[in-house]
Parts: C-alpha cells; sequence; structure tokens
C-alpha cells in the first residue's frame, strides 16, 4: 500500500513539472499567440506572423509585451 502511495505521488510530481518549469520560449509563444488573437489574424496571415514573432529577432521583456532586439 505504502508503495502504491509513494508510485501515486511519484507520477504526478512528474507530471506537474512541466507546467511548473515554464521556460522562455513557452512565455514567448504565449505572447504571440495573444498578440496573434487580440489583432483577429487567421490563415496564412496568423503564420506569417508567429514566424516572425518566434523568430530570434524578438523577446518578451518584464511586462509580457514583445519587443525587438537590436541589429540591423
Amino acid at each position: 500500500m505504502k508503495k502504491m502511495i509513494a508510485l501515486a505521488v511519484l507520477g504526478l510530481s512528474v507530471a506537474a513539472a512541466p507546467v511548473a518549469f515554464a521556460g522562455p520560449q513557452q512565455e514567448k509563444m504565449k505572447v504571440c499567440s495573444k498578440t496573434a488573437k487580440t489583432k483577429s489574424l487567421k490563415g496564412a496571415e496568423r503564420k506569417a506572423f508567429m514566424k516572425k514573432c518566434l523568430s530570434k529577432k524578438y523577446k518578451v521583456d518584464a511586462k509580457g509585451n514583445l519587443v525587438a532586439v537590436g541589429g540591423k
């Protein structure tokens, strides 16, 4: 019985781990998706926006806004 409880707890902790440790790329994806939805982009227009948004030319600032990274 103790082994079953221990395995259940271990299984739940492993299943919850990815949610608790969302990385910067996942955060960027959320911001890009939210922005595309706000702009009511669909189809090819949304796909082009998401490709541009998720590129290394943009980053998410502390407030969750998308900011162009310096360059050309």
